[in-house]
């Protein structure tokens, strides 16, 4: 994460966020880099929560249900394209994998564009071979589904 709360640098600091049912509104479960400071932590806090304005933050808020208190753990990132993992703490995980041709089991490149996307613009599918959220009153295992490897950029 690049970026900056009025007074705070946050380059370098990671979050995450989580939601449960994905037919129902979210449940949010906000993971930050534990070497954060105390006032980074709260820009972080009030960035994720819509608190500073701010596009897709201020409207993202607007759909949880539920907000859990926030945890500060270590993230450990291997960033490999389509072959991409993490682990947060121990609340996150997932496993990157290419989609495979069904007929001769090679990877496969495929690649979606949403021009007017309000997450993404444009991502690469891949197959999600294992992606997990194990936190409080979320709890969920969608292994073997489709997954997107991206950018994103905010900016106001």
């Amino acid at each position: 994460m690049r970026g900056c709360s009025p007074r705070w640098s946050l380059s370098g600091f990671c979050r995450t966020l989580a939601k449960g049912d994905p037919l129902r509104r979210w449940h949010y479960h906000c993971v930050r880099r534990r070497t954060a400071n105390e006032e980074q932590r709260r820009a972080l806090e009030n960035i994720a929560l819509g608190k500073l304005g701010g596009l897709p933050f201020e409207i993202l808020a607007t759909t949880f249900s539920a907000v859990q208190e926030t945890r500060f753990v270590p993230f450990e990132f291997r960033l490999a394209g389509r072959n991409s993992a993490a682990r947060i703490g121990d609340t996150v995980a997932f496993d990157l994998e290419p989609v495979k041709n069904p007929v001769s089991g090679e990877p496969e490149f495929v690649r979606i564009e949403h021009a007017t996307g309000f997450i993404f613009k444009g991502a690469e599918v891949v197959s999600a071979r294992d992606s997990r959220v194990s936190a409080g009153t979320i709890n969920f295992r969608y292994s073997d589904k489709a997954g997107f490897v991206t950018e994103v950029h905010y900016q106001n």
